[in-house]
């Protein structure tokens, strides 16, 4: 972990060094990204859950 906690490092056995960005904020954004068509427009989600990435920036 990085001293301000927002930060991991990950080694694998051969090597590899993933670097991850553990900040809330940053991880709300990309995860409604990822969702947020999927939100608006199943037709299977309940209108609700549609707004749920409503107030984090695209």
């Amino acid at each position: 972990f990085s001293p301000d906690g927002n930060s991991l490092v990950w080694t694998s056995r051969n090597g590899k060094v993933i670097l991850w960005n553990l900040n809330l904020d940053y991880l709300l954004l990309r995860g409604c990204n990822w969702v947020r068509d999927y939100l608006e427009n199943n037709p299977n989600i309940e209108e609700s859950d549609r707004h749920l990435c409503d107030n984090i920036n695209k």
